[in-house]
């Protein structure tokens, strides 16, 4: 093992941000299978509700961004997913209110 302070300080700071990005991943990841699974099981009731849980996963998506957990092109896939899957199953239970 290296004797520098400075090297040192290093491998604890990794260790203490690949704990805390990790769990911050598992929150994003968990967010967004919740999201998912809500939009298959989407009416029209519950639209609104849906929405408020894709806000959330969309907000604990940018944060990830902004403190450099995800890259923003990921992140940009991760949103698109989402609104994707959303704006599909919202089309196909109002086209077949019509």
């Amino acid at each position: 093992m290296n004797k520098k302070l400075t090297t040192r300080k290093r491998i604890r700071t990794a260790a203490r941000n690949y704990s805390r990005n990790r769990a911050y991943k598992s929150s994003i990841k968990t967010t967004i299978k919740n999201s998912i699974s809500l939009t298959k099981t989407m009416n029209n009731e519950n639209s609104s509700i849906i929405l408020i849980s894709i806000a959330e996963a969309f907000s604990r998506i940018d944060k990830s961004v902004k403190r450099k957990i995800i890259h923003k092109n990921q992140a940009a896939r991760k949103k698109a997913l989402l609104s994707k899957l959303f704006n599909k199953q919202y089309r196909e239970i109002h086209s077949n209110l019509s």
